[in-house]
């Protein structure tokens, strides 16, 4: 055979494992509204960087008729791209093989491209079309993002990884920032209600504080009590956790407390700083969530903050208050002359001086509701005091 034949049987032979499971397979993935799996590798990569590994893989099963099944690349895409110019690898399932199962072969090409993302330090995507099982965002919370389709799909998949590094040795990528940093918004002096009691729409806050109003947020349809996602300060990448005023009546549940803490240690993991908009009454009452373990629930929760040591910084938007716990273990970062008041009940805690307990408990007696609106659901007495900072600090590690 000449070098010219092999040069075509070569090129042959690529077109048939571009081929996959038959063009007729293809073209009925197609009519599905599906992408094959070629195609979405495309739609996700830059141009032209898509460099394939073991393309001519055949599975080496010869039970159940398989013999008579073989194609080129045994049903798995492998290899590595590039993400506007970052290097990434990837799997890509191929439906039209076989249903996109599962064999040793497959499984090989997997963990290899795993192994190269490792050695190299590089983000690993993979795409999954079989006959697995659905996974549920709004029930488990398994599913980071739901889209309407694969191209919405795939374009938050490139979203998101402008927020991350490679890996976890990196710092996230620093962009240039064209929203300038003396804008003023008058919007945020009229989303907080004057009322304690109305609800607003935290997602309003973050678009207005963040560079060109872009928020990514995750987790959408789960635990809609809490809000977590990635966005940009001065072109830095940060992670935002969120009290959601607008559902569940701000409490904290196991739900949401789950869904925060794994955000703050997936931030804390790839060196994202954590930003923290708090206004919170405390945790969700009720044996439901005790039989459920909220305590311990909780308690990942503030682990998380306590572990993390990336920069937080922590805002209170209205309220922040609420458990034994916070006041307890706030004892532990004041200093001597910054006393704390626990008035636990259906308002919460109220740092106050040694000088001002006296009128603050006349005024307790006299209308304590209207007493501990004005104490315990504002920060203005902790800002007087000197308070908010440390408990800006302690709510880092609480929240």
């Amino acid at each position: 055979m000449s070098k010219e034949d092999k040069i075509k049987t070569l090129l042959e032979k690529r077109e048939k494992a571009k081929e996959g499971g038959g063009l007729m397979r293809l073209e009925s993935q197609r009519k599905k509204g599906k992408l094959t799996a070629r195609e979405r590798i495309d739609l996700l990569l830059d141009e032209g960087s898509f460099e394939e590994y073991d393309m001519f893989v055949t599975h080496r099963c010869n039970d159940f008729g398989l013999s008579d099944e073989i194609y080129l690349g045994d049903g798995v895409i492998t290899g590595h791209g590039t993400i506007d110019g970052r290097v990434v690898f990837l799997f890509s399932q191929d439906f039209s093989v076989l249903g996109g199962s599962l064999s040793e072969t497959f499984a090989k090409k997997i963990c290899k491209v795993m192994g190269q993302a490792m050695k190299v330090g590089a983000p690993i995507i993979g795409f999954n079309d079989s006959g697995g099982a659905t996974i549920h965002a709004t029930k488990s919370g398994v599913a980071h993002f739901r889209a309407d389709d694969e191209q919405e799909g795939i374009h938050l998949i490139r979203k998101m990884l402008e927020y991350l590094p490679l890996n976890n040795l990196e710092d996230p990528i620093q962009t240039e920032c064209k929203d300038s940093i003396e804008r003023v918004d008058d919007i945020l002096n009229e989303i907080v209600p004057d009322n304690p009691n109305q609800p607003y729409d935290v997602k309003d806050i973050i678009y207005s504080i963040v560079d060109n109003k872009e928020f990514l947020e995750m987790h959408r349809h789960y635990a809609k009590n809490i809000v977590v996602g990635f966005a940009k300060f001065n072109g830095m990448p940060v992670g935002i956790v969120a009290n959601q005023p607008n559902f569940l009546a701000v409490v904290l549940d196991i739900e949401a407390s789950r869904k925060a803490a794994r955000f703050v240690r997936f931030c804390d993991c790839f060196n994202v700083p954590i930003v923290t908009l708090v206004d919170v009454p405390g945790f969700l009452p009720g044996s439901g969530q005790e039989y459920g373990g909220i305590i311990t629930h909780g308690a990942k929760l503030m682990f998380a903050y306590g572990e993390a040591t990336v920069p937080k910084i922590t805002i209170t938007l209205r309220k922040s208050y609420g458990g034994v716990l916070f006041a307890k273990v706030m004892n532990l970062f004041l200093k001597e002359e910054n006393k704390i008041n626990p008035l636990i009940g259906s308002a919460g805690v109220s740092a106050v001086p040694d000088s001002a307990r006296v009128s603050q408990m006349e005024g307790l007696r006299a209308d304590p509701t209207n007493h501990l609106l004005m104490h315990a659901m504002t920060p203005n007495v902790a800002g007087v005091i000197g308070s908010a900072v440390v408990a800006g600090i302690l709510l880092s590690y609480l929240m």
